[in-house]
């Protein structure tokens, strides 16, 4: 995103068009080129694009910022490896991770085709080619992506949400790119489209990907070498084979912990929630006598199948029901959306009247409306 090309200085392709620079001559480029040619080619030609506009892959921006990395630790640029390995990968406890380097080029894989791969130095071009780890470590960074709020996470889960987020749409509506993820759009079992979170690596014959679902929870690791390149299409045939089970299971688990007939002691409130579709739903609520259906829709004519849906806060058993937007369901343009809009409304009794709570274990759980003052208990599990 800060608009910084490929590869600095460029490689030279003047029998263009008749050929094609191939990966050899990519790598060769690579062990070459030094700080100062880099540097000096950033001076003296133009961004791609303004920083935040058009993303432009940059090998060359992720050099610089290995060496502002070193330089920050307070070593050289030649020293990245050492830094990486001495401040991030030993304290994160990420055993396998290097950089790799002349030392210990032994432990990487060689692969049948350019197994001369694993001798290169890359040099200056470590921050952004020389990175390698190993499936152990991947599966400690991928826990941390989807529960940073799990023992010895690597990652706080405010820095979390920070990082998983598109910077730029294309529109194809099908990928985004975020800092640094490519971000893959593909429906769940459901027909809901999520983005799935990928990094890429690709030499001439070391491949990786590393992909996951942040709202289902999952995700999976491909390190590969050969001729096939296509990590990302490895990963994304187990990504679909593995999703419905991660669908069921997440519908399973908030039909335990939600779903159901919910009552008062007094008889005089009740709800019904129930999970459709991979989303939670109220298809009824009344409190202390009053169907609040008939509040918010102005009257007792309501649809028979009118349901709000019910949507996490990102606090444990804590969620806001959201009202806005019956009067105007059918009208595409209304102004502010209804359902961001309504997301905090009016509070009654010291809360907001769209608050829900829940609480207790599976089978004494307790739903509360603090804005009426009412606790309900779930009498039926299937609230459907």
């Amino acid at each position: 995103m800060a608009g910084i090309g490929l590869d600095y200085p460029p490689i030279d392709a003047s029998s263009w068009p008749k050929s094609v620079p191939g990966d050899v001559l990519w790598l060769d480029h690579a062990v070459n080129a030094s700080q100062a040619e880099t540097l000096q080619t950033i001076r003296d030609l133009p961004l791609v694009a303004p920083p935040y506009t058009l993303p432009a892959y940059s090998n060359a921006g992720f050099n610089v910022l290995g060496w502002a990395l070193a330089a920050a630790a307070g070593g050289e640029p030649a020293d990245y490896a050492t830094v990486l390995q001495r401040d991030i990968f030993e304290p994160l406890g990420l055993s396998s991770g290097f950089n790799a380097t002349k030392e210990n080029s032994a432990r990487v894989a060689v692969a049948s085709k350019f197994p001369f791969e694993v001798d290169y130095d890359v040099g200056s071009y470590n921050p952004s080619a020389g990175q390698f780890s190993s499936l152990r470590d991947l599966i400690t960074v991928m826990q941390t992506f989807l529960d940073p709020s799990r023992n010895n996470s690597l990652l706080s889960p405010y820095s979390v949400r920070e990082w998983l987020r598109p910077l730029h749409g294309f529109p194809d509506d099908f990928s985004e790119m975020g800092a640094p993820w490519e971000i893959v759009k593909l429906p769940d079992s459901n027909g809901n489209t999520k983005g799935l979170y990928s990094k890429s690596g690709n030499l001439l014959a070391s491949h990786s990907n590393f992909i996951f679902d942040p709202v289902s929870s999952f995700g999976v690791v491909v390190l590969m070498t050969g001729q096939y390149r296509f990590a990302l299409e490895l990963a994304i045939q187990a990504i679909q084979i593995f999703q419905p089970a991660f669908d069921l299971l997440q519908e399973q688990t908030a039909n335990r912990l939600y779903g159901g007939f919910w009552q008062s002691d007094d008889l005089r409130s009740h709800a019904i929630v129930y999970v459709e579709n991979g989303s939670i739903w109220l298809g009824g609520l009344v409190l202390n006598g009053t169907d609040m259906f008939e509040v918010l829709e102005g009257g007792p004519r309501y649809p028979k199948n009118r349901k709000y849906g019910i949507w996490p806060t990102g606090r444990d058993d804590e969620f806001r029901v959201i009202f806005g937007g019956a009067k105007a369901e059918n009208i595409p343009f209304v102004g502010c959306f209804p359902s961001f809009a309504s997301m905090d409304p009016f509070f009654a009794r010291g809360a907001p009247i769209n608050l829900i709570l829940f609480e207790g274990d599976s089978e004494k759980r307790a739903m509360r409306v603090p804005s009426m003052g009412v606790v309900l208990k779930r009498t039926l599990r299937d609230g459907k």
